[in-house]
């Protein structure tokens, strides 16, 4: 029986709520402190995120058409059991391997939800009829995983005066609560395809996605370069923090600040793109991430916080923009597969230039890394950008031609 309005209009504060879950990471300001008090090195560290992204790189489209073919609702309940399950191995594990299961499964997970929660909100949007206001509120639901995190950030600094693993066994509480709110969404009945394939529905939105539309294209690799762009930062972040000699309890704070950026500068993407344009938008996202890395190398100085808010802010403005533009441009039938190709694309960017900047840092020094890691970005994400222009040209061209 097909879901009513009020039902699906019920999906969208449900959909924010599991956002407000997921953001409540009280691990992530310690938890490289974390595993170095269990003995992984940066090298460690750095693959453990190489291979967590490879999890998701494996999964990630098949999950797609799972969430396409079977019910977005269904696919997000999967993702987060598997996330609170893998949080539940993290509390107890004590080694690379342990972690590995953990990172594994947690992958699993959210390539099941990456993807299929905004499919499920924009399809929601469209039945309801509100899906002018997509943008807006793929800006409200970053902005409240990142307030989440904001507020967790502070409390995670604390609890990791009592021992570090403090904050893992309270996130593994924390998201045992994705799962009653998972179950409790309702599909978008009319936007399920009818039978196919698995090989056909993934060629149908592959061949889409990387070849007959050329500006979606450059849209996914321009994305895979300013998201990578932000990882590298995230996982460099606490080690830089540690050569400032920052005390343990500020990490908190400083995580706070940072998430609290995303999710101010989320909520004015909408305004900043109205105002400026897509293009514009996309070239003061690039300027920032990448200034960031550039300041960052200098050297490692007190004033480090503002260009680290510099990712947060790029961040905030850049996610419900492109999250839009690959909507608009996504047949319905295979939305949540092209988001997971976007996704597919982004980590396997970043599971190639993690580990390579992790050796850099290594055999030479944290700033030499930044340095590299931002000429890097500039240098392709212009040429992304350049590409994504000129595709975008010959697509309007084409209309007026037709027209």
């Amino acid at each position: 029986m097909p879901a009513t309005t009020a039902q699906l209009k019920s999906n969208i504060w449900k959909l924010y709520a599991m956002q407000g879950i997921r953001g409540f990471m009280v691990m992530m300001p310690i938890i490289v402190l974390f595993f170095q008090e269990n003995g992984l090195s940066m090298v460690e560290i750095f693959l453990l995120q190489t291979l967590f992204s490879v999890a998701i790189v494996v999964v990630e489209i098949p999950s797609g058409y799972f969430a396409d073919r079977f019910g977005r609702r269904r696919s997000i309940i999967l993702g987060s059991v598997l996330a609170f399950l893998s949080l539940v191995i993290y509390s107890f594990a004590t080694d690379f391997w342990g972690f590995l299961a953990a990172e594994t499964l947690l992958g699993i997970g959210f390539a099941f939800t990456s993807g299929a929660d905004s499919a499920l909100l924009y399809d929601s949007l469209v039945e309801t009829g509100g899906r002018d206001t997509y943008k807006r509120r793929e800006g409200w639901s970053l902005s409240i995983s990142n307030f989440s995190e904001t507020i967790a950030s502070v409390l995670g600094g604390y609890l990791a005066l009592i021992t570090l693993r403090t904050p893992v066994i309270v996130e593994a509480f924390a998201l045992f609560f994705l799962i009653p709110v998972a179950y409790s969404l309702y599909e978008a009945q009319k936007h399920i395809p009818a039978a196919e394939s698995v090989a056909w529905t993934m060629r149908k939105a592959i061949i889409h996605t990387l070849h007959t539309n050329a500006a979606l294209r450059w849209i996914i690799v321009l994305y895979a370069l300013i998201f990578s762009s932000g990882l590298v930062m995230v996982w460099f972040r606490q080690p830089y923090l540690q050569e400032a000699n920052v005390p343990l309890v500020y990490f908190g704070y400083i995580w706070a600040a940072l998430m609290l950026s995303v999710a101010l500068s989320s909520l004015l993407s909408e305004y900043v793109e109205k105002t400026l344009g897509r293009r514009r938008t996309t070239l003061i996202v690039l300027g920032l991430m990448t200034a960031g890395y550039f300041i960052l190398g200098i050297d490692t100085v007190w004033w480090f916080v503002p260009a680290m808010l510099l990712f947060c802010i790029g961040r905030g403005l850049w996610e419900p923009v492109i999250k839009d533009y690959v909507q608009v441009h996504a047949p319905s039938e295979v939305r949540a597969t092209v988001l997971s190709i976007k996704s597919f694309a982004a980590r396997s960017l970043f599971a190639i230039l993690g580990p390579f900047a992790g050796w850099l840092a290594d055999i030479y020094t944290l700033q030499f890394a930044l340095v590299a890691s931002g000429v890097f970005f500039l240098v392709f994400g212009v040429i992304a950008t350049l590409l994504l222009i000129s595709a975008e040209t010959r697509e309007m061209q084409a209309v007026a031609t037709s027209a």
